[in-house]
């Protein structure tokens, strides 16, 4: 079960568009609007031949922030967080955790070391977005203003996924995720770079059957 694209152009203002005819499967959604503002959600329509609705809401661009803190060296600040930070269990929706380099297929069973990046030489550390146990999206984002001479930008990420170690790999649960890098200097397509995929996009041997975790990949956009 992989991925199938349908693309739908809205110019009457109205906000609504009808698919029909679409499986029981997960339904990913990423809209544009004119103003340069983006959103993403994802719903699974209940049974073939029902209907089911999904609001995508839309994000412009906030504020720069003037905190150096791309590297997570102060915890989340100058990051945006969701308003409600617990989830389902108690369990934390963003955290920051120590870098851990080797993941993915195969690594479960070896000893991991903290790798430090030349980039990031007196801290390495990452931002987690846990989704377990929590109903609908958690996301996080950060505005900040790039410095002279800078033309490219880059996010490291990976995803895991208990789905994998519970068995529902190949179905119609299938969980998502997006990672999406903009610019204000340009509203065009051409200049934002992102990455929208879920589960069943991989395949079987690119996941730790342990862990459900994935390698890391690395996301950049040229800047206009």
């Amino acid at each position: 079960i992989g991925s199938v694209q349908a693309v739908a152009d809205m110019t009457d203002g109205s906000g609504y568009v009808v698919l029909t005819n679409i499986p029981s499967r997960t339904l990913i959604v990423s809209a544009k609007g004119g103003g340069n503002e983006v959103g993403f959600a994802g719903v699974v329509p209940s049974s073939p031949g029902s209907s089911s609705s999904i609001d995508v809401f839309m994000t412009t661009f906030k504020a720069p922030s003037d905190i150096a803190n791309n590297n997570f060296s102060q915890g989340t600040d100058g990051w945006l967080l969701p308003n409600d930070l617990i989830g389902a269990g108690g369990l934390e929706k963003v955290s920051i955790e120590a870098h851990e380099e080797d993941v993915g297929p195969g690594q479960s069973g070896r000893r991991r070391h903290r790798h430090r990046r030349a980039q990031s030489s007196l801290n390495d550390y990452d931002l987690m977005v846990n989704t377990a146990g929590v109903e609908g999206q958690t996301s996080v984002s950060r505005t900040f203003n790039v410095g002279d001479g800078v033309t490219e930008v880059k996010v490291r990420y990976r995803f895991q996924t208990n789905e994998v170690t519970g068995g529902y790999y190949g179905s119609k649960w299938n969980d998502f995720f997006f990672v999406n890098i903009r610019t204000d200097k340009s509203d065009s397509f051409e200049f934002q770079s992102r990455v929208t995929a879920a589960m069943n996009d991989f395949q079987p041997t690119e996941f730790d059957q342990t862990t459900g975790e994935m390698a890391w990949e690395e996301l950049s956009l040229v800047l206009p």
